[in-house]
């Protein structure tokens, strides 16, 4: 297994914007203007209405500073919701959390406002990467392969599986906690089978998504996986 890319690494942080301002100060629109100059936004809200079709107040193609040590710098968008914040780079979610950890501080600082990390009730992960396998989804079990092969007889074009995914039980998921994604494994949409390129959505950070992902790996190859 070989990752290619991280196409999205979002960390959603869910608190209550008035207990960040539990006065009430008016901080509109001079925090949209305050973003905009730290991290160079691109794209940044109008007013305090111009909000997504979910209510969000979206800031595109930032810039965010990793490390200062070697003057690492790489690409975030950032979305305010009035029950939290949604930070999206392409490196990583432990990027996208250091991101809205500096930005609730500096904006704290900068408009008397009263940060603390216990405002935070929950955070949630939406990872997405690109990546290479030599192992096909048939795999998981020979049976697979003979359905497949049947399929093919059939139709007289190349079949394989090419999707895999798990959830929750709607019941569970339509208790209070965010709405995120299943786990799904599967053949890049329009890549041709022998470029062995796969995309994989996952409810979880970066770094356990391609744990994740190699213990996949394992799994097709027979093995058996390492335990996370």
């Amino acid at each position: 297994m070989k990752l290619l890319s991280i196409v999205s690494a979002r960390s959603l942080w869910f608190f209550d914007p008035r207990e960040l301002n539990p006065r009430g100060k008016s901080i509109y629109p001079e925090l949209i203007d305050w973003l905009r100059d730290e991290y160079d936004f691109e794209e940044v809200p109008k007013s305090q209405t111009d909000t997504n079709p979910q209510g969000g107040l979206e800031f595109k193609r930032g810039s965010f500073e990793v490390d200062a040590k070697t003057n690492e710098f790489i690409n975030v968008d950032l979305t305010l919701f009035t029950d939290g914040a949604l930070a999206d780079t392409r490196s990583s979610t432990r990027d996208s959390d250091a991101f809205l950890e500096r930005t609730l501080k500096s904006v704290s600082e900068a408009f008397g406002l009263e940060y603390d990390s216990s405002l935070i009730r929950m955070k949630g992960y939406i990872n997405e990467v690109i990546y290479r396998s030599d192992r096909s989804l048939n795999a998981l079990n020979p049976r697979l392969d003979r359905f497949c092969s049947r399929l093919r007889d059939l139709s007289n074009r190349p079949i394989e599986t090419i999707a895999l995914m798990f959830g929750r039980d709607p019941r569970e998921a339509m208790m209070p906690s965010p709405t995120l994604p299943a786990f799904s494994f599967e053949r890049l949409a329009n890549a041709p089978f022998s470029e062995n390129r796969y995309y994989s959505k996952a409810p979880i950070d970066t770094e356990a998504h391609v744990k994740l992902l190699e213990e996949f790996e394992e799994i097709l190859s027979g093995d058996e996986p390492t335990p996370l």
